[in-house]
């Protein structure tokens, strides 16, 4: 019912907005507000309020940890970039104005999106709960067993692909004078390149996976030596010798997420997982800036506050100030869905498609800055931004409320979930589901969402339907042969 209504929904609401011109951008113009303005510094404090809250609320209520709503949490501290802008936007050189010519719009585009989105997410639960209150179906107990048959293999050719470019390259960022002029030379292999993306997206749900069977071991000795934890720590480290932080961050991230599903922890546990998380993820993702770019301050300052302070006013949280860089020096003429479509042909190779990277929309705001696209790997522009830039404003509402009624279904299958037996096979699948959402928000995970839906269809077809086919054929066997 909730497809359905969202088919009947754009099949509206798409005509309407054109005949409209609500998708005209230049109707929003607010650009021009004199930093700070007292509008703007309370809506971005009642929205990262909600970002928190609400999410909390919905992992207290359902007693499980879901990586939506520690995104959710992560984007209210994207927000609190507002703050800080003065000082962040004096790292972009001859960005600063249109950072802070743009800063307000910003705000506003992802305030909207996140109240409507929170809003529709909320009523649809509501509807939801009250039509399927029972739990599901008890789940396959060889499953999980069989899951190893996917998670083992597909480590291993993680780590290989993650270190291919290393090779290629002879490069290890990490151990060089320059992390980022070693990850340029890394991204730079064109046959290593695709492999390494590959990698760096499917690590979460290999590290995730291998942390819960560890887990599950019985021996206190055994949980810490055995070959999950072994093959975990190498693709870890491989990882982190080409200093990509973000497959890091996700790790950790989906990790917390299939513990807690795992565990059933309490109420209490929760929020201060929930807190405990957001705060180490801000300081390793400072740490881990410093470590990069700044190492000279390691022994000359207090590492932790200077690892608190990276992580806001470095390459960090930077969504915001990239994003308000971007609408800063826009000339509002709308891209009318080419970033979707570039998303869309991510995984073409470029030999075979090469105007797939005129249309990523990561190299798009390159341009509109007038940066030179061969110096950067492109622009994180926040949670709303790519929908505005095509669509205008109803590409915000629009999207808040697809985004809304999609997350709102898999939530409540995650929270149905908790209530019946531990299953990783389940768990992890509705974890991918709630991730393949996000590629809506953003375009450059194109290819991300083409590896993660990959890899359900693989967990499916190797670990759940050979369960699902014995049981239906137990199910046609004669009551006497039973």
């Amino acid at each position: 019912m909730p497809a359905l209504l969202v088919f009947i929904f754009l099949g509206l609401y798409v005509p309407i907005s054109y005949w409209t011109g609500w998708s005209d951008p230049s109707l929003f113009d607010i650009r021009g507000y004199r930093y700070p303005s007292t509008w703007a510094s309370w809506l971005v404090v009642a929205t990262c309020v909600a970002l928190f809250a609400v999410p909390l609320t919905w992992v207290c209520l359902g007693r499980a940890m879901d990586v939506l709503a520690l995104s959710f949490a992560i984007n209210g501290l994207i927000l609190c970039g507002y703050f800080v802008l003065p000082l962040t936007a004096t790292t972009i050189y001859k960005g600063e104005w249109a950072i802070m010519r743009g800063a307000e719009l910003t705000v506003a585009i992802n305030a909207i999106g996140f109240w409507v989105l929170l809003v529709v997410l909320a009523a649809w639960y509501l509807f939801l709960r009250q039509k399927y209150p029972a739990a599901l179906k008890a789940p396959d107990p060889q499953a999980d067993e069989r899951l190893k048959w996917v998670i083992y293999p597909l480590t291993l050719a993680i780590i290989g692909m993650t270190a291919l470019p290393m090779l290629l390259t002879r490069t290890i960022p990490m151990l060089s004078g320059d992390p980022m002029e070693g990850r340029a030379i890394l991204e730079g292999s064109n046959l290593g390149r695709p492999f390494y993306n590959l990698a760096s997206s499917l690590l979460p749900i290999v590290i995730g996976c291998m942390v819960v069977l560890a887990s599950r071991r019985r021996n206190l000795v055994a949980k810490w030596i055995n070959p999950e934890v072994l093959l975990a720590g190498a693709a870890l480290v491989t990882q982190f010798l080409t200093s990509n932080r973000l497959p890091l961050a996700n790790s950790l991230l989906f990790s917390f997420c299939l513990i807690s599903l795992e565990r059933k922890f309490s109420r209490g546990m929760l929020i201060l997982g929930f807190v405990g998380y957001l705060t180490l993820f801000l300081g390793l993702s400072g740490f881990s800036s410093i470590l990069r770019q700044t190492r000279d301050m390691i022994g000359s300052e207090n590492l932790i506050e200077a690892s608190f302070r990276e992580a806001f006013v470095g390459n960090n949280l930077s969504d915001l100030r990239d994003g308000a860089w971007v609408i800063g020096e826009w000339d509002f003429q709308p891209l009318n869905g080419l970033t979707y479509l570039g998303g869309l042909v991510s995984m073409v190779p470029s030999a075979v498609f090469p105007e797939k990277k005129q249309w990523y929309l990561g190299l798009v705001g390159i341009r509109i800055v007038n940066w030179p696209d061969e110096e950067h790997f492109g622009l994180r522009m926040s949670y709303f931004a790519e929908s505005f830039l095509n669509f205008g404003l109803a590409g915000v509402v629009g999207l808040a409320v697809i985004l809304g009624t999609y997350f709102a279904y898999q939530l409540r299958l995650l929270h149905l979930s908790v209530l019946g037996q531990p299953s990783l096979t389940r768990n992890v699948s509705i974890l991918i589901q709630i991730q393949l959402g996000t590629f809506l928000s953003n375009t450059s995970e194109g290819f991300v969402f083409y590896s993660l839906l990959a890899v359900l269809i693989l967990i499916w077809v190797v670990a759940e339907l050979p369960g699902r086919s014995a049981a239906n054929r137990h199910a046609r066997l004669p009551a006497y042969s039973r």
